[in-house]
């Protein structure tokens, strides 16, 4: 029996998410943001959404997350990052509250073709209060 290990797959993870800890609607604010590739493969060029989010957890958004822009993500080679930021004004209707700030790489599933279209998600570990 031989074993055979794949070296054409893709996987992209956000592996960390920040942003101020405080805010004023209708304001810039810079927010950053990591991606991985887990795989052997490099992945081709895609973006990744960011929303505001009242859910601590690690899930995909839901419908009270609050998008905020889609900054694009270069390709990324196998096991290799790429960090960015984005400035984005908040949305003058923003809720004054606490928020986490979650990003969702390759959101359509279309970019990549992925070993797991299921973990493209990260939260921030910390929250920020608009006023």
């Amino acid at each position: 029996t031989t074993a055979v290990t794949r070296y054409d797959d893709i996987d992209l993870i956000v592996t960390s998410v920040s942003g101020p800890a405080s805010a004023i609607s209708g304001t810039s604010i810079t927010i950053n943001y990591t991606a991985q590739n887990l795989g052997h493969a490099a992945s081709g060029p895609t973006i990744t959404h960011l929303y505001l989010s009242t859910n601590p957890a690690n899930v995909m958004p839901g419908g009270s997350d609050i998008y905020l822009t889609s900054p694009g993500i270069p390709s990324i080679a196998g096991g290799a990052s790429y960090s960015g930021s984005a400035s984005v004004t908040l949305p003058v209707s923003t809720p004054s509250g606490t928020y986490y700030i979650r990003a969702l790489a390759d959101p359509y599933n279309e970019d990549n073709v992925e070993t797991n279209e299921n973990n493209n998600t990260g939260i921030s570990t910390t929250t920020t209060s608009t006023f």
